[in-house]
């Protein structure tokens, strides 16, 4: 396994905090950046030292494709569920954060056995579950990976990772040729959020699935999968299971191969439609709260997001999901159709965010902001693309003319609030020349005061 020059730098500058005494390290890599092979390397080394690791995930779907993707780069994984017990001869450990947790609580020696815990996706670890695990194993270093190392409840990472080790952009990935560039696709208009409630920090379901579940915003998915991504092999994030299989309804009376996959889709099954969606014979598979994380299919062209999120890590994740290289399509070009308009409250994919283990989500949602590139919605086909450029990448719709306006207005603002300042400078520099009746007369003419204030002003100041 050959690794990237800035993955190898990456796992140097790990090794390197742990030599100056650092514990507890959060490494951010974006999606596709190939964090597996990271985490890989970072085992193999704790292993031929002799240290056992601990690879922690947050859900069990997440299990069998951990435990076959570390397979495949030569680490053998004991995975721990159900009753299995832990085999001493066992180097790297898998499990879910639950079961672990569940045998530490009846078993705290457990946690002597490892030198080193493991987290992916960690941006979740401030739960007590993964708490009570780190609590426990106090001796063990604690490595975090995620591409997006902020939480939409605003609880900060700083307590549990002592530094943050970030490696290259998405905007660097696209340019080295490790994710696809990709055409972003948006309506004009924004979500109407107003009538949405909001539960534990997002968008309340049952509120989302009343205002999306309609059949006419349904019917435009489908439209504009045919008019943006047609035949190409999509993935539909949906609100709910409900939502999920009225869309797919539409699908299949407009005659496209789909099919709906939850959580609560038994394994077999959901391992064939998978199987059927890489094959081609599925088009569209929708989904409800399961490819946002851990699900690989490079030949995945497009995502269409039909659900908002006010989570920075969603979007992310749901929106890069088809921006994996395909070494059997080398020229792909990968299509986001955002439905609902979560770009316009986190800007695009490859924006660069200033990532802090000190600062809450909700300063860094606007510091980000402040970062945010502008965009703009092509009226013609919907694309969307930095404010200032002069034509549609896509359809090449010329806006030369309204970014010449935009900068023009611009100027006019920017020499307004110069006046409103000069103004508001001469307005106290003249206040302080007042020791009179006659000066306050001067001073309301000047400034187009009317008499009342004249009359007040010397009042208060018994000048009468």
């Amino acid at each position: 396994m050959e690794l990237r020059k800035y993955q190898s730098d990456l796992i140097d500058n790990v090794f390197i905090d742990c030599k100056n005494g650092l514990r507890n390290i959060c490494v951010v890599l974006p999606c596709g950046g190939g964090k597996t092979v990271v985490m890989s390397e970072i085992i193999k080394r704790a292993n031929k030292k002799g240290n056992k690791v601990l690879f922690l995930v947050h859900r069990r779907e997440l299990i069998k494709q951990a435990k076959d993707t570390f397979e495949a780069v030569g680490i053998s994984m004991q995975v721990i569920e159900g009753k299995r017990e832990i085999d001493d001869e066992s180097m790297a450990i898998l499990a879910t954060v639950q079961t672990m947790c569940n045998r530490i609580k009846k078993n705290p020696e457990l946690s002597e056995n490892f030198k080193m815990i493991m987290v992916d996706e960690c941006h979740h670890i401030q739960s007590s579950s993964y708490r009570q695990i780190i609590d426990n194993c106090k001796n063990s270093f604690i490595f975090g990976f995620t591409a997006t190392p902020a939480r939409l409840d605003g609880k900060s990472l700083g307590d549990i990772f002592q530094k943050l080790e970030i490696g290259v952009s998405v905007k660097e990935l696209i340019k080295m040729g490790f994710l696809t560039p990709f055409d972003y696709y948006l309506p004009p208009q924004k979500f109407d959020e107003k009538e949405l409630t909001v539960k534990f920090a997002d968008f309340a379901k049952d509120d989302l699935e009343i205002a999306l579940d309609k059949q006419y915003i349904i019917k435009d998915i489908v439209e504009k999968y045919n008019q943006l991504a047609k035949d190409k092999k999509t993935i539909v994030y949906a609100v709910s299971i409900k939502h999920a299989n009225n869309i797919q309804k539409e699908f299949k009376e407009a005659g496209i191969n789909s099919a709906v996959i939850t959580a609560n889709t038994p394994d077999l099954i959901r391992e064939g439609l998978i199987k059927s969606f890489k094959s081609g014979y599925i088009k569209v598979l929708i989904n409800v709260d399961l490819f946002s994380e851990g699900f690989d299919v490079p030949s995945c062209e497009c995502v269409m997001l039909c659900r908002p999120t006010m989570s920075l890590t969603l979007f992310i994740q749901q929106s890069m999901r088809s921006m994996r290289i395909d070494k059997d399509n080398p020229s792909k070009r990968a299509i986001i159709i955002d439905l609902v308009g979560n770009a316009y409250r986190f800007g695009l994919p490859d924006n660069e965010f200033e990532w802090s283990l000190t600062e809450n989500i909700k300063k860094k949602k606007r510091k980000s902001e402040e970062n945010t590139v502008k965009i703009r919605t092509c009226k013609h086909c919907y694309a969307v693309f930095e404010i200032s450029k002069n034509k549609c990448p896509i359809c090449g719709a010329d806006y030369t003319a309204e970014n010449k306006k935009r900068e023009m207005e611009k100027v006019e603002a920017e020499l307004k609030k110069v006046e409103e300042i000069q103004i508001k400078n001469d307005k106290i520099a003249d206040k302080k020349k007042i020791h009179c009746y006659n000066d306050l007369v001067w001073y309301a003419n000047k400034y187009h005061y009317k008499q009342g204030w004249v009359y007040y002003q010397a009042k208060l100041r018994r000048y009468i």
